[in-house]
C-alpha cells in the first residue's frame, strides 16, 4: 500500500499539501538539513508511529440518543491499528514527495519543525523536538478529521461491512407469515412476493447485497452520480454514514428501536435492537408485511366487525318487520336484501362492508326501491351455471381451474348484490373468463420460443461497434448487447426457453407473473450495449491522457526519423493517423470499443486499461510498415486467376476484404488495383447470371406450395448472398440491380399451402371421427398428418391450429385403441409415439 501511494503522490499534478491543524505551509523556518537528513528524520519519525499506532472508536452516525455520550455512543465501530498504520504511510509519503527533488523544506510542511542542526537530532533521536513534532503529525494525521482520514477509512471499510452484514444478521424477520397475499407485496428489489416472509427475506437480502457491493469513496464514479443502492452491481458511497443511512432509517429497510432503562435515567438508551421497515414499496401504500400477531389481531377484528354488521342487519329488518305488516311478495324482497346483504358482509373486502342500515320502504317491488329478489335470482342462476360451465368445458378437453372459479364466481356474486339501480343489466350466467384454458401444444410451445444460434455480432444502427441484436420470437427487438453481456442474455434465454417447455398454459408464459416477465426482468438487469457505452466513454480524463501519449510517440517518431509525415495507430478495426503533437486525431470510439472488448465497464475499468492502450499506440506503423503491407496486398491479388470463375469468388472477395484493410495512404501502394477490380467484375456478373437462372425456374409467386418452398429459400440466400457482397461497391454498377421476384409473398403462399394440406388431412380424419367411422386402418394417415404438423412447427415455429393438434392427438388416440393387437399400455405408446414426433420438433423463432 506505501509504495502504491508513493507512486501515485510521485506521479500528481498540481500536489498541494495540508495536514490541518498539526501542520502548516511554510512555517517560516530557514532549511538547514540537507534533504537526505530530511528524508532520515522523516523514517525515524515514521518507523516510531507504526510502533505507537493504536485503534480508536469511530462514530459513523452523529446521532446521540438519550442518556449516551461520545464515549458509549451506541453507533460507534472500532478502526484497527491496522487501517491506522495505512493513514500514516500514506502521510510519509505525502510528505516524503514533497522534500524529494522540490526544494521545499520539511519545515515548510510541518509546523513546530525547527530545521537545525542534524547532528543533535541526530543523538538525540528518540527525544528531540523535531523527532516529536514529526511523528505526532503523522499520528494526528492518520486520526478522525486527519488529512489522511479516507486512507484510514478505507483501509477498515472491510471491517466496517463486517459489522453491518452483523446487523442484518441480527434481524428476526420469523414471525413474518407465509399466508398468500392476491394483492402481492413490493419489497425492496421492486420485486413482488405473495407472502410476507418471501418479502421479508428478499429485504433482508438486499440489504445484504447493498451493504457487499459498496465500494469507499470511489472519486470518479462519485461525480458521474452513480452513488444509488443497488443490491445487484457495485456502486459508491462516500462515507460510513452514507452507507449506514443506504439501509438503516424509518423508511428504508432496517430501523433502530431503543431499549430504554427508566431505572437509571429518564429514558436512559441501553442499547439499539434492529427491526425490519417490513413496508410495502407500491407507489402510495401505507401497510406493512403481515406477522403471525398483525394477522391475529386482523383476524379478530375481522371478525367482531362482520358479527356487528349482521348484528345491525338483523335489527334493522326486525324492527321493520314489527312495526309494518308485509304481504307475501314484500317478505320475499325483505328476504332477498337479507340474503344479498349477508353475503356482502361476510365476503367483500372488510373496509367496504356496511355497518348500518336504514329500511325505508319495502314492497312487492323491492327494499328502498331495488328489486332484490331479482338480483337474488340471477345470482341462484349464475352459481346453478357454475356445475353446467365446469361439465361442457371439461368434456371438450380444456382446463378447469378451481380456485379461479371460486374467485371469479365471489367477484360475479358480488357485483349482482352489490347493483343499486334497477336499469343495470344484471348478468346470469358465470363468466369463464381466466378459469377455462387449453394445454398449451408443442407449435404454440415453438411460438414462443427464442433462437439466438444465428445470430452473430454485427454494427447496429442504435448502438455503438458490433452487437449481438436480441429480438423476441415475434421478431421484435429487444436490445443489444457486447459479447460479455451476450453471454449473460443467452442464459437468461436458455432459462426461459426451458421454462416455456415446462409450461401447462398460455397464461404461464404470458400472464402478469408469466415466464416473459421473469425473462424481462432478468433482461433489464443487464446493461446493455447504449449502457456500457455510456458508462466507458464517461472517461474522458483517460482518453484526453491517450491524445496526448499519441501525440508524444508521434513527436518521438519525428525526432528519430525526420522523413516521418504520420504515424498510424489502430485500436480495434479503426487505424487514426497521428500528425500532430498533441495527438488530436485519435478516434474516441474505437478507443472506447477496445476498452469495452477488453473488458471494461464504467470509466474506472477504462482508466485501468491506460498502460495497455499506450502499448497500442507504443506499436504504430510508420508509411514503410504500410507499404509492406501493401506488397502482401499486391502478392495477394496477382496470384488470382487471371480469367476467375464463380467457384473463385471467395479468393476475390478475400483480396478486396485485404486492400479494404489497408489504410487510405497504403492503398496507394496497392499498384495492381486495376486487376482487382477487373477479377470482381468478372466475377459479379457471372453470380449475376447464375442467381438470375435460380430466380427465373421459381414458380410464379401465386403458384408457390411448400413442395417449392426449398428452391425459394435457396434462391432467396443466392440473391442475398449477391446483394450483401461488400466488394461489388467498387463498380461503378451492378448487373443485377433487383431480385425481380417478391420472396416475401411466395414463402408467404408456401406456408399457406402447407396449412391447407394439415387442414385438409385434419379434416378427412375429424370427418371419420365427428360420425365414429374411425378404424384401424386410419392409423397411417394419421402418422402422416402428425409427419405434416411436425414438418410445420419445426419450419414455422408455430402452430398450424391448436385445435387441429389437440384434435389430431384425439384421434391417434382412438385409431391406436381400434388396432386388434393393441392393448391399454400399446394404445398408450403409441399415441406418445405420436406425441412425441411433434414434441421433438425443432422449436425456437429465427431472430
Amino acid at each position: 500500500m506505501k509504495k502504491f501511494l508513493s507512486i501515485l503522490l510521485a506521479l500528481a499534478v498540481g500536489f498541494t499539501f495540508t495536514f490541518g491543524s498539526a501542520m502548516s505551509a511554510f512555517a517560516g523556518n530557514s532549511a538547514k538539513y540537507t534533504e537526505n537528513e530530511q528524508k532520515a528524520l522523516l523514517a525515524n519519525a515514521y518507523n516510531s508511529a507504526l510502533a505507537e499506532a493504536a485503534a480508536y472508536n469511530y462514530n459513523f452516525d452523529n446521532t446521540l440518543y438519550t442518556g449516551t455520550t461520545a464515549d458509549n455512543d451506541l453507533t460507534m465501530i472500532k478502526i484497527s491499528d491496522t487501517a491506522v498504520k495505512v493513514g500514516i504511510a500514506a502521510a510519509y509519503d505525502a510528505v516524503l514527495a514533497k522534500i524529494t527533488g522540490t526544494g521545499t523544506s520539511i519545515d515548510d510542511i510541518i509546523a513546530g519543525v525547527n530545521a537545525g542542526d542534524y547532528d543533535a537530532e541526530l543523538n538525540n533521536a528518540s527525544t528531540s523536538t523535531d523527532f516529536v513534532v514529526v511523528k505526532k503529525a503523522l499520528l494526528e494525521a492518520a486520526k478522525a478529521g486527519g488529512d489522511q482520514e479516507d486512507k484510514v477509512m478505507e483501509a477498515a471499510f472491510a471491517d466496517f461491512k463486517t459489522y453491518l452484514a452483523g446487523i442484518i444478521d441480527s434481524v428476526d424477520i420469523k414471525d413474518y407469515t407465509s399466508t398468500v397475499q392476491e394483492d402481492k407485496y413490493t419489497a425492496c428489489d421492486g420485486e413482488l412476493y405473495d407472502t410476507a416472509a418471501k418479502a421479508a427475506a428478499a429485504d433482508i437480502a438486499y440489504a445484504k447485497a447493498v451493504v457487499s457491493h459498496a465500494k469507499f469513496k470511489d472519486a470518479e464514479l462519485t461525480a458521474a452520480g452513480k452513488t444509488t443502492p443497488k443490491a445487484d452491481a457495485d456502486w459508491t458511497v462516500a462515507s460510513y454514514d452514507a452507507l449506514y443511512d443506504a439501509i438503516i432509517g424509518d423508511n428504508l429497510v432496517i430501523k433502530a428501536a431503543e431499549n430504554k432503562d427508566d431505572a437509571i435515567h429518564a429514558n436512559y438508551v441501553t442499547s439499539l435492537t434492529y427491526k425490519l421497515v417490513a413496508k410495502d414499496r407500491t407507489a402510495g401504500s401505507s401497510r406493512t408485511y403481515a406477522t403471525t400477531k398483525s394477522e391475529a389481531a386482523d383476524d379478530a377484528n375481522d371478525a367482531v366487525t362482520r358479527a356487528s354488521a349482521k348484528a345491525a342487519l338483523l335489527a334493522a329488518i326486525t324492527t321493520y318487520e314489527n312495526a309494518n305488516t308485509l304481504k307475501a311478495n314484500a317478505k320475499a324482497q325483505l328476504d332477498a336484501y337479507n340474503e344479498a346483504m349477508t353475503y356482502i358482509i361476510e365476503n367483500d373486502a372488510i373496509a367496504s362492508i356496511p355497518t348500518s342500515f336504514t329500511l325505508t320502504t319495502v314492497t312487492k317491488d323491492g327494499v328502498n326501491g331495488i328489486n332484490y329478489t331479482r338480483l337474488t335470482d340471477a345470482a341462484n342462476a349464475v352459481k346453478a351455471d357454475v356445475p353446467v360451465k365446469k361439465a361442457y368445458n371439461e368434456a371438450r378437453g380444456l382446463n378447469w381451474d378451481e380456485k379461479a372459479a371460486e374467485k371469479s364466481l365471489k367477484a360475479q356474486l358480488l357485483a349482482i348484490y352489490k347493483v343499486t339501480d334497477n336499469t343495470v343489466t344484471v348478468a346470469e350466467t358465470f363468466d369463464t373468463a381466466g378459469v377455462v384454458s387449453s394445454d398449451l401444444t408443442a407449435g404454440m410451445k415453438a411460438s414462443y420460443k427464442v433462437d439466438y444460434s444465428e445470430i452473430e455480432a454485427e454494427d447496429d444502427g442504435a448502438c455503438h461497434g458490433k452487437v449481438y441484436t436480441l429480438k423476441d420470437y415475434d421478431g421484435t427487438r429487444i436490445d443489444c448487447y457486447y459479447e460479455k453481456e451476450w453471454a449473460e442474455v443467452k442464459a437468461v434465454i436458455d432459462t426461459y426457453n426451458a421454462a416455456v417447455d415446462a409450461a401447462k398454459v398460455e397464461t404461464d408464459i404470458t400472464g402478469t407473473e408469466g415466464v416473459k416477465a421473469v425473462r424481462n426482468a432478468a433482461l433489464a438487469k443487464i446493461a446493455t450495449a447504449a449502457d456500457v457505452y455510456g458508462d466507458v466513454s464517461d472517461a474522458t480524463s483517460t482518453y484526453s491522457a491517450l491524445k496526448a501519449y499519441a501525440g508524444l510517440a508521434y513527436k518521438n517518431a519525428k525526432n528519430a526519423d525526420a522523413t516521418i509525415q504520420k504515424i498510424y495507430v489502430t485500436f480495434g478495426d479503426v487505424t487514426s493517423e497521428i500528425t500532430a503533437d498533441n495527438g488530436t486525431n485519435l478516434n474516441a470510439e474505437s478507443v472506447y470499443l477496445w476498452a469495452i472488448d477488453k473488458g471494461a465497464r464504467n470509466a474506472k475499468d477504462a482508466a485501468a486499461l491506460y498502460a495497455d492502450a499506450c502499448k497500442v499506440i507504443d506499436g504504430y506503423k510508420t508509411l514503410a510498415t504500410l507499404k509492406t503491407e501493401a506488397a502482401a496486398v499486391v502478392s495477394q491479388i496477382a496470384a488470382l486467376p487471371a480469367n476467375p470463375t464463380l467457384a473463385d469468388k471467395a479468393a476475390v472477395v478475400a483480396a478486396y476484404d485485404a486492400y479494404d484493410a489497408l489504410t487510405a495512404d497504403a492503398k496507394n501502394y496497392v499498384t495492381n488495383y486495376t486487376t482487382l477490380v477487373a477479377a470482381i467484375r468478372t466475377v459479379e456478373k457471372l453470380e449475376a447470371y447464375d442467381v438470375k437462372a435460380k430466380i427465373n425456374a421459381l414458380p410464379v409467386e401465386g403458384k408457390v406450395t411448400f413442395a417449392d418452398k426449398e428452391a425459394v429459400d435457396a434462391a432467396k440466400k443466392a440473391y442475398e448472398d449477391y446483394d450483401e457482397t461488400t466488394a461489388y461497391a467498387v463498380l461503378t454498377g451492378k448487373t443485377l440491380t433487383a431480385a425481380g421476384y417478391d420472396f416475401t409473398t411466395a414463402l408467404s403462399n408456401a406456408k399457406t399451402d402447407a396449412g391447407k394440406a394439415i387442414n385438409s388431412a385434419y379434416q378427412a380424419l375429424n370427418n371419420k371421427y365427428v360420425a365414429d367411422k374411425l378404424t384401424a386402418e386410419d392409423a397411417a394417415a394419421v402418422k402422416e398428418l402428425q409427419d405434416l404438423i411436425a414438418t410445420y412447427i419445426a419450419t414455422y415455429n408455430t402452430t398450424p391450429g391448436v385445435a387441429i393438434e389437440n384434435g389430431t392427438a384425439k384421434i391417434a388416440a382412438v385409431v391406436a385403441a381400434l388396432a386388434p393387437e393393441f392393448g391399454d399400455a400399446d394404445a398408450k405408446a403409441y399415441v406418445q409415439d405420436l406425441s412425441i414426433a411433434v414434441r421433438t420438433a425443432k422449436v425456437g423463432k429465427k431472430v
